[in-house]
């Protein structure tokens, strides 16, 4: 999300024209952020209820950096069959450094984890207009329905310009449902669930994505606009699911971003 009269104060380019010129990166983001991040009563320490920042947001975010520039754990070939795809370590470097900037610098960006506050505090950084952009699930719409300041949904920004495509991963938490070994009825009950999914697409999934976030929670159609493109680059990716972080190889990443250290082909 961003802020929509901070941009206009600002009188910077909308990240909505951004996302249309293919110029919404992360450099972008970056000097977007140094733009508007202060500290409001000069004393040189980093004060989340006072100070203005350029990005909110929290751990969850560091692994948002690694599907944004295009990268996956597993992927799938033409079968439908998982599989490790070579690892681009200069490339991951690269991301890294490019992340680090974003991330690493407490006064320009603030983490909810990261620096001990909770998370209604970090709504409420952004909600009272002290932070450009916001780094959260798609649910955090939802309870921003009273915010006074106008804001839009954007996608989260490319590596730059070269990429292809956008970039977003789903959080692990997301529900997921599984047929246990125990059951007797394997046959009868997994086109069970298959038809569930199915219905459910068709009922469940206009009703979340047209009727209440762009018919109630969006503030422009710009956002409409702007979910199709998230919800077009969706990636579930097998390596950094719940229980499947192989290796470390998911794990690996967020480590280093969050410890300032784009050593990834070595590790």
């Amino acid at each position: 999300m961003f802020n929509k009269k901070i941009i206009s104060d600002l009188d910077i380019e909308s990240p909505y024209d951004l996302v249309k010129k293919n110029e919404w990166t992360f450099d972008k983001m970056y000097e977007m952020m140094n733009k508007f991040a202060a500290d409001e009563n000069g004393n040189g320490k980093v004060e989340t209820d006072i100070d203005k920042f350029g990005f909110a947001t929290h751990n969850s975010s560091l692994g948002a950096f690694f599907s944004a520039a295009g990268l996956r754990i597993v992927e799938k070939d033409a079968d439908d069959i998982p599989y490790f795809p070579e690892q681009a370590s200069e490339y991951i470097n690269l991301v890294l450094d490019k992340s680090i900037k974003i991330w690493s610098n407490k006064a320009l960006t603030a983490s909810a984890d990261r620096d001990g506050f909770d998370m209604p505090a970090l709504q409420a950084i952004f909600e009272e207009g002290r932070a450009l952009f916001l780094g959260e699930v798609m649910q955090l719409v939802f309870r921003l329905r009273e915010m006074k300041i106008d804001f839009g949904l954007i996608p989260w920004p490319k590596y730059d310009s070269s990429q292809k495509n956008y970039g977003h991963f789903v959080h692990s938490t997301s529900a997921m449902l599984s047929i246990p070994v125990s059951c007797k009825n394997v046959d009868r009950i997994a086109p069970f669930v298959e038809a569930m999914a199915y219905e459910s697409m068709y009922t469940l999934t206009p009703a979340y994505y047209e009727t209440a976030l762009n018919g109630k929670y969006f503030r422009d159609p710009e956002s409409n606009e702007m979910l199709t493109i998230i919800l077009q680059s969706r990636t579930f990716d097998l390596g950094s699911a719940h229980m499947f972080n192989w290796g470390n190889m998911a794990g690996c990443f967020t480590d280093l971003l969050s410890k300032g250290s784009n050593a990834y082909a070595s590790t």
